[in-house]
């Protein structure tokens, strides 16, 4: 527009009207280029919402797993998810790759406006993958404490095993027979410990956003994984501890069990577990 406001003037007419109309080509594409720099941030805006909102963790509050089914179908459940959010991942690059095409000839200045915007769609993605954890840690938090209103609905099916009722010894003295659990309520803590840490795998070759070459040209720093991130972060490692209190409060409880279970044979179990009552051998 330079032209239009040191040499031209209105008096220039046939020259004004052609330089009005190309500006106004000119200033068109910029608009254009505009609008879809705003409609590819609010799509990522959106991929980011999206990734935070796939749970890790699949309950329904009706299925009552055993050892196996859970770990199996939490598993299962957790690759499916993985394949979504990396789809929405390779998304946010596309988009990101689509928007610097605008800038790539640009000086310094813009080159670095550019890293900055990068860095912030990296620092939300971080966010996204934070808050996805945190929720999914939440979810099973509640299965196994409940919503402090009422008791979390059966989650983990326990067998307790009766024994011989009564064992003859060599001399003649019957003693109670043992009860056991089984699975073995230590393995189940261990195991849902470990469901807690293995949430993060679904984030397993994401890398930073300020990493990828075709993006950021030259790395002006070495930022640490979004899951070295994550396992760092005070809420999420709250949320596994009091996951860790809760599971360790249920199993006190059973053992409390062991001590009463002739007075009351029938009970059905405490907290997050439901206890399959069966015997084996004879019962006498």
């Amino acid at each position: 527009i330079t032209p239009g406001l040191t040499k031209l003037t209105w008096s220039n007419k046939g020259m004004s009207d052609f330089f009005v109309s190309e500006c106004r080509n000119h200033a068109n594409k910029v608009m254009q280029t505009v609008k879809e720099y705003k409609a590819s941030g609010k799509s990522i805006a959106r991929k980011c919402k999206a990734i935070s909102e796939l749970l890790l963790v699949k309950i329904d509050g009706k299925t009552i797993y055993n050892d196996l089914q859970f770990g199996q179908v939490q598993r299962a459940h957790r690759m499916k998810m993985k394949e979504k959010i990396f789809e929405h991942y390779q998304d946010i690059i596309k988009y990101l790759t689509e928007m610097s095409e605008a800038f790539k000839r640009d000086g310094a200045d813009v080159y670095q406006k550019w890293i900055d915007y990068v860095e912030s769609v990296d620092g939300h993605l971080q966010e996204a993958i934070r808050i996805n954890i945190k929720s999914s840690l939440i979810e099973l938090s509640q299965a196994i404490h409940g919503n402090g209103k009422v008791p979390p609905p059966a989650l983990f099916k326990v067998d307790v095993l009766l024994e011989n009722r009564y064992n003859k010894m060599s001399d003649g003295i019957y003693t109670p027979a043992q009860i056991i659990f089984e699975p073995n309520l230590d393995t189940m803590n261990e195991d849902v410990s470990q469901l807690t840490y293995s949430l993060a795998e679904a984030f397993d070759g994401l890398r930073r956003l300020t990493a990828i070459s075709r993006l950021v040209k030259v790395r002006t720093d070495s930022k640490p994984s979004f899951v070295d991130v994550i396992d760092c972060d005070d809420d999420i490692s709250k949320q596994r501890r009091s996951i860790m209190e809760g599971m360790m409060a249920n199993k006190d409880q059973c053992m409390i069990y062991l001590d009463n279970h002739d007075k009351d044979y029938s009970f059905g179990g405490f907290g997050c577990f439901f206890f399959n009552h069966r015997s084996y051998g004879n019962i006498m």
